[in-house]
């Protein structure tokens, strides 16, 4: 062979291989660059992911020679997760935990941020769950129910909100949430719990998160249980006359009253420490407050009559959603006073 025949064999052998890799890289075909495979766009400069083949440890990048990458509807596993890949809003689902032993809920994969993750059912094969923080996602948590073999549930150091339910695991018995929580919107019923840990820093949690466990049991002789920055957690007083005592800030026990019971008149006195409340106020009850302003009153969940100070916050916020109110009188200030001022002595807080 001459070898101007040499060279174009050559040429042609290149520009064969040049048709391949394009055909391959920008024509939906794909190649993989490390564990990552991709099909690349010339006009739009963008490189889709579109597969996954590692152990779950590597980082995606955002830029691969001036293509910048972006992700694809797809479905693979990265490490023990079974993920769901979006292209909006261009993070990770994921479907599923196929791992033993511990649950690490992960506030990012692949370098890239989860932004959900699937409810877990009857998945015998955890022991231990772990909550990353993910600050940016006021809502962020997992939910977990009749995995039988969760002993054990710990939180990142950071964490202030908490949206993680466990739920129907025996032999879950103690939990202790990180200093700095604020917030506690889990619920942990049906549970081997025995005792549970809150911070001073809790200003919201309630106590019906944790129905149907011992730790409910074991402080049902407790008139007022206060856990975190006085946050009254159980309350198990009359429910004739329910008093709310001062040094209380914060209640969340919507149904302090007998629903079934409830057609009798009964009175609420609630304390003038009081500043964020969830409750509801049935048609027949009066509940009395002081001067002070309370937040998360819900119009929607007052039937009865608010009665207060002339001129106080309550007579306003009445006033202003067309809810039943009345003045309250010299005699029934004295009584209220003395009523949640007394009661303070029979609260038990956790140590």
């Amino acid at each position: 062979m001459t070898m101007t025949k040499k060279v174009l064999v050559i040429i042609i052998s290149l520009l064969c291989l040049a048709v391949l890799v394009t055909m391959i890289m920008f024509c939906g075909i794909g190649v993989w660059i490390g564990n990552f495979k991709y099909y690349f766009d010339p006009t739009t400069k963008k490189a889709y992911f579109i597969d996954y083949r590692g152990d779950g440890t590597d980082v995606l990048p955002y830029e691969i020679k001036g293509f910048n990458v972006e992700m694809t509807d797809f479905t693979c596993m990265v490490g023990n997760y079974k993920c769901s890949f979006n292209i909006k809003p261009n993070k990770i689902y994921i479907d599923s935990f196929e791992g033993k032993g511990e649950f690490v809920l992960p506030a990012k994969l692949l370098g890239r941020d989860v932004y959900y993750v699937d409810r877990i059912e009857n998945n015998d094969n955890i022991t231990s769950v772990y909550i990353e923080n993910n600050a940016d996602d006021k809502r962020w948590g997992v939910n977990l129910r009749y995995c039988q073999n969760i002993e054990s549930v710990a939180f990142e150091e950071g964490t202030k909100v908490i949206y993680t339910d466990i739920c129907h695991s025996p032999k879950l018995k103690t939990i202790k949430f990180p200093e700095g929580v604020k917030e506690i919107h889990g619920a942990y019923a049906s549970n081997g719990l025995e005792e549970v840990y809150f911070p001073k820093s809790v200003v919201y949690v309630s106590g019906s998160s944790f129905n149907w466990t011992n730790f409910v049991k074991n402080h049902e002789d407790e008139k007022y249980y206060v856990v975190g920055d006085n946050v009254l957690l159980f309350y198990n007083g009359s429910i004739d006359e329910i008093i709310i005592p001062e040094g209380i800030k914060y209640l969340y026990n919507y149904h302090l009253f007998d629903i079934d019971n409830d057609v009798l008149e009964k009175k609420m006195y609630l304390s003038k420490s009081l500043c964020r409340l969830n409750v509801r106020i049935p048609e027949n009850v009066e509940a009395f407050f002081g001067t002070n302003e309370v937040e998360g009153l819900d119009k929607c969940t007052i039937e009865g009559t608010l009665v207060a100070p002339e001129g106080s916050y309550i007579q306003e916020y009445c006033e202003e959603n067309g809810l039943n109110f009345r003045v309250m009188t010299e005699e029934e200030e004295a009584i209220w006073r003395e009523k949640t001022e007394a009661a303070a002595s029979e609260i038990t807080y956790q140590d």
